[in-house]
């Protein structure tokens, strides 16, 4: 049974492997598909990192990307978006229908490794969500089972 220390706790585990898949990995971010932060792992820096509004545009643009697909008639799942700027690279994955991953790293990523542990790791991280939420749907059900039990036996009364 899933609680929510239990999943921050696994979803903290795939991200931390995640920030040492490469030297230049800086910060990694999971959110959901509305950009709220789930969980986030960031390296020592001497440049603050804004993870809630990074999160929030990572998952904006992931998004955007996913239409921009769909106006254009590109069939399947976005998987992968790599934004290349001078100074760094953005990726961003899709997990499930219910959130978005963001890795931003130096430019001397090496983009291949990274592309390889984001694929491994999207699979880990879905799965640890949609176990959560099925215990969640669970919990709610028996939650909703107990209720309409009682107001039966308050009818009887």
């Amino acid at each position: 049974m899933w609680d929510g220390k239990a999943l921050s706790e696994a979803l903290n585990r795939v991200l931390s492997g995640l920030i040492k898949a490469d030297h230049a990995i800086r910060t990694v971010i999971l959110t959901d598909r509305t950009g709220l932060t789930l969980g986030h792992v960031t390296k020592f820096d001497a440049r603050p990192v804004d993870v809630d509004g990074l999160g929030a545009i990572g998952n904006a643009v992931f998004c955007a990307s996913e239409t921009q697909g769909k106006h254009t008639e590109i069939e399947g799942n976005l998987n992968l978006v790599v934004s290349e700027f001078d100074t760094g690279v953005i990726f961003t994955a899709g997990i499930n229908q219910e959130a978005v991953l963001c890795v931003i790293a130096e430019p001397s990523v090496n983009i291949g490794v990274v592309r390889f542990t984001i694929k491994q790791n999207v699979k880990r991280l879905g799965r640890a969500l949609r176990e959560f939420h099925a215990d969640e749907k669970e919990i709610s059900t028996r939650a909703e089972d107990r209720l309409l039990k009682l107001l039966k036996e308050l009818e009887e009364f």
